[in-house]
């Protein structure tokens, strides 16, 4: 067996074939996927969010491989890593004392074992955070103590005292529940966690290519620096729309390399008659790296959307399209932000929704609006293609991690379609749900959920024979959505409701208008919300984020940590 250095180095060989350093990765999260799963799990207490907690701490490590110095000390550099994404995501503090835990209000032998199973978990999130961590890690299973206290950099005698302290907190019937139900889900039973987070290690490829370019490692730009100061000093008796227009006509058969300090003067001078942010050379460098199509983590991240204004300029001299692609708020506090300097340098900057032609100098977008309208361009409902020259993404480490798996689609009605299959099978699915939560631990369950599947055992299908034996014959995958809706997904988490419809959120929370959920999911969430259903729809044409943006001459993005 390789061992975890040999791994790392592989991992990180960019000499190697990219499907090699991923599966060299792919060892090392099911060496460890339990561990980070249960560091996650602890500080989150949900199994979907725990999920995606572990995953993005998997993704964080490997593009972040070149940081590891000694390969060898990859599981602690993995653990202080887990433990500050586990940090930032946890909901809130703790309490300090354990509640004791509330007497059932019904003698159901299988409510009975609901409501405990509650008081478990509330009883688990009340413990301190590093015994709660030592209990999940060491009941979710195949880590032994003395495995935990390697991992943890403690000695075993710490590990056992927390482990000991924290089984004193919980009644017997607590702990052996715990073991149970954290054995249950453990990511190592099957082979999706470790498969999904292979498909966005796929993803994570242009995002390594927009890693921000160390202090250090970042050419001499200070001659560049010094003549965009010195071209500011002689515009503070000038017409700066005037100034704009002579740059424009250059940028006919100039390069806009050339122009930079002459367009980056234009903005620097039309901040300070504003009364703008002060510039440090440090803001003018990050300002230039853009510019070239790199990603820059902003030394004052209060400042990006005043920062922005200077590559966007540049770019607009050409004439040929400049973008700010950010979520909608971020995108139109950019708009209103910067339209009034705009107009001070003759250009017109204009925040567009989904709805809105793109027809300013430099428009401002929700990330998925060009690749729609180039989506639609290719289809023929648009007459005049969008200009992909320039597009500064705001967080483009996280969109492009976050939205890897997301197709663009533009769909149309499906024909013979009916919503009676969700109608008629949401009344089933429920009692289906209703049974497995009353499912006592001892008897066989009714299905097994994960958020990309389900699968239900033989007593769950002939639960279903005996209720709607037409729908299990004819309408087997709306069954499937229905359940996953019901158990998988949750409102104000992973969808919301906003003016009647089923609308998905992101992972910041943020409402993704226009987008719906595939394969029947999202008439299935209509179902269980009690909407009207949608017709399902079939795909006319599709793009994924980083294949459109790789159509762009030149690309950059804003890393905010």
């Amino acid at each position: 067996m390789e061992t975890i250095a040999q791994l790392v180095d592989q991992a990180r060989n960019a000499q190697l074939a990219r499907r090699h350093r991923h599966r060299a990765f792919a060892r090392l999260v099911e060496r460890f996927q339990d561990m980070v799963y249960g560091m996650a799990w602890a500080a989150v207490g949900d199994q979907h969010r725990a999920q995606d907690l572990a995953q993005d701490i998997f993704l964080a490590a490997f593009l972040d491989l070149e940081a590891l110095g000694d390969a060898a000390a990859f599981p602690g550099w993995l653990r202080r890593l887990a433990q500050r994404h586990c940090a930032r995501a946890r909901p809130q503090p703790l309490p300090e004392d354990v509640p004791a835990p509330s007497s059932p209000p019904a003698p159901d032998a299988a409510l009975h074992q609901h409501h405990t199973r509650t008081a478990l978990r509330q009883a688990l999130a009340a413990l301190p955070e590093n015994q709660r961590q030592i209990l999940v890690l060491f009941y979710l299973g195949q880590y032994s103590q003395r495995e935990i206290a390697a991992f943890f950099d403690l000695t075993l005698a710490a590990v056992k005292k927390r482990l000991q302290r924290a089984r004193a907190h919980l009644q017997e019937i607590f702990t052996t529940m715990l073991s149970d139900d954290l054995q249950s889900q453990r990511p190592s039973r099957t082979p999706q966690f470790a498969n999904h987070l292979l498909d966005m290690l796929h993803a994570a490829d242009p995002v390594s290519a927009f890693a921000p370019i160390a202090p250090d490692e970042r050419p001499n730009l200070t001659p560049l620096v010094g003549a965009i100061r010195a071209a500011a000093a002689q515009l503070h008796n000038s017409d700066l729309a005037t100034q704009t227009q002579a740059l424009r006509r250059q940028a006919q058969d100039t390069s806009l390399d050339e122009l930079l300090p002459s367009a980056y003067a234009l903005v620097l001078e039309a901040q300070r008659r504003r009364q703008g942010p002060a510039w440090e050379d440090e803001h003018l460098l990050e300002g230039i790296l853009l510019h070239h199509g790199q990603a820059v983590a902003l030394s004052s991240p209060e400042q990006r959307l005043h920062l922005v204004a200077l590559p966007l300029v540049l770019n607009a001299l050409s004439q040929q399209g400049a973008h700010f692609l950010a979520h909608p708020q971020v995108a139109q506090q950019a708009a209103t932000l910067m339209s009034p300097l705009l107009a001070d340098l003759g250009f017109s900057g204009q925040f567009c929704d989904e709805n809105t032609a793109l027809r300013g100098d430099i428009n401002f977008c929700p990330l998925s609006k060009i690749a729609f309208d180039f989506l639609y361009h290719r289809l023929g409902y648009q007459s005049q293609a969008p200009q992909l020259h320039y597009a500064l993404i705001d967080q483009i480490d996280q969109l492009l991690i976050a939205e890897h798996a997301t197709p663009l689609v533009v769909s149309g009605a499906t024909a013979d379609w009916s919503p009676a299959p969700y109608q008629q099978g949401i009344e089933m699915a429920r009692a289906l749900v209703q049974a497995e939560k009353n499912r006592p631990d001892n008897e066989e369950p009714f299905y097994t959920v994960d958020r990309y599947n389900v699968e239900f055992s033989p007593r769950g299908q002939a639960f279903m024979q005996n209720h709607r034996p037409d729908l299990v014959a004819q309408a087997p995958r709306v069954l499937n959505q229905l359940v996953r809706g019901l158990v998988a997904y949750q409102p104000g988490r992973d969808y919301a409701v906003h003016q009647g419809r089923v609308v998905i959120l992101g992972r910041e929370g943020n409402r993704q208008s226009g987008r719906r959920f595939s394969d029947g999911l999202h008439q299935a969430l209509e179902a269980v919300e009690g909407l009207e259903i949608q017709p399902e729809t079939e795909n006319l044409a599709s793009i994924g984020y980083r294949d459109f943006y790789q159509l762009y001459q030149r690309l950059a993005g804003l890393v905010v940590h």
